[in-house]
């Protein structure tokens, strides 16, 4: 898929399934730091967003690859000295 920003189609299949004040933002900082856990973590929520429904196994996964870009970089700063990792990004109702 190609994101809509990069002229990407709009989509029901192309389509951004996270919105609000920390998923969104959160993802394109993760991408930024770390492709990798980006890509698994898109293509984990694009799987759910075929099934269209919430999967706990992609749930579990999502959780796992989040967990391990935290303690990666639990220390790191952006570019304004703000930590990468906002307390609320880290909040989720799903445990290990």
């Amino acid at each position: 898929m190609i994101p809509n920003r990069e002229g990407g189609p709009a989509s029901f299949e192309n389509g951004a399934i996270l919105c609000g004040a920390s998923s969104h933002p959160y993802l394109h900082a993760i991408e930024e730091v770390d492709y990798g856990i980006f890509y698994e973590l898109r293509k984990e929520m694009i799987e759910m967003h075929k099934k269209c429904c919430i999967d706990i196994e992609n749930l579990k996964k999502i959780n796992a690859l989040l967990c391990q870009f935290e303690r990666e970089n639990c220390s790191a700063k952006l570019k304004n000295g703000r930590p990468l990792i906002k307390e609320q990004y880290t909040i989720r109702f799903l445990n290990k």
